[in-house]
């Protein structure tokens, strides 16, 4: 039965969400940030158990203060790479800043149900210290880079396809230093834009773009 459930569920997602994505639209005007955040309604068959419109609003609202505040304050992160002589597997450890947004400054001024999709619309207007902040990390050297990673949503949540794909753009960005065996690497990231979610064919695949800022890099005989 359980199987039934779950092939049923790869047929009807394969025609609804074929070339569907969330964020698909995202626009920044100096102090103003706007973008799409959407919600799937139809995973859950069951209709008694489908949330209501105000709470996939209340989860876009959740996301574009996740989103948006990645794109200001951003996240640190320290890479361990792999060392086959020395038998160590590869570690990316990412953390968000403990400095978010104002989520009050948060307004949705456009929400739509369409095809299985709450769609909401979710602006945020920078105040002065966070454009001075993205202003100073304009000024540094970054490396500009893009992750994507694909995820069976019968497994994963969607957040970790998104952190998945956060550790392929570091990863990926880093291979050069990683060549020579350092112990670890340590920097910050910042969204350049909501990450993009494809829901196709049972797989949640998910496209992240982001700057890189190498903080330090620290090498097996430096300890």
């Amino acid at each position: 039965m359980k199987s039934f459930f779950k092939l049923s569920l790869l047929f009807s997602l394969f025609f609804i969400f074929l070339g569907i994505f969330s964020s698909p639209v995202f626009a920044s005007e100096g102090k103003i940030f706007t973008a799409q955040f959407v919600q799937q309604t139809n995973l859950n068959f069951n209709s008694s158990q489908r949330k209501s419109n105000e709470e996939y609003e209340k989860l876009n609202l959740d996301e574009a203060e996740k989103f948006y505040s990645g794109m200001i304050y951003g996240y640190s992160f320290t890479l361990y790479p792999k060392h086959y002589d020395r038998k160590i597997s590869q570690i990316c450890e990412i953390l968000p800043n403990e400095r978010t947004i104002d989520n009050n400054r948060l307004k949705i001024y456009q929400s739509t149900l369409k095809n299985g999709l709450y769609s909401s619309y979710i602006r945020y207007d920078l105040n002065s210290v966070e454009e001075r902040y993205l202003e100073a990390w304009n000024k540094d050297k970054t490396i500009n880079a893009t992750g994507k990673a694909k995820i069976s949503f019968f497994d994963l949540e969607k957040m970790d396809s998104f952190d998945k794909a956060l550790n392929i753009a570091i990863t990926s960005s880093l291979k050069k230093s990683m060549n020579y065996k350092p112990r670890k690497i340590e920097g910050f990231i910042l969204l350049k834009e909501p990450p993009r979610f494809f829901f196709k064919s049972g797989y949640i695949i998910t496209v992240v773009k982001i700057s890189i800022k190498v903080k330090d890099i620290k090498n097996f005989s430096d300890f």
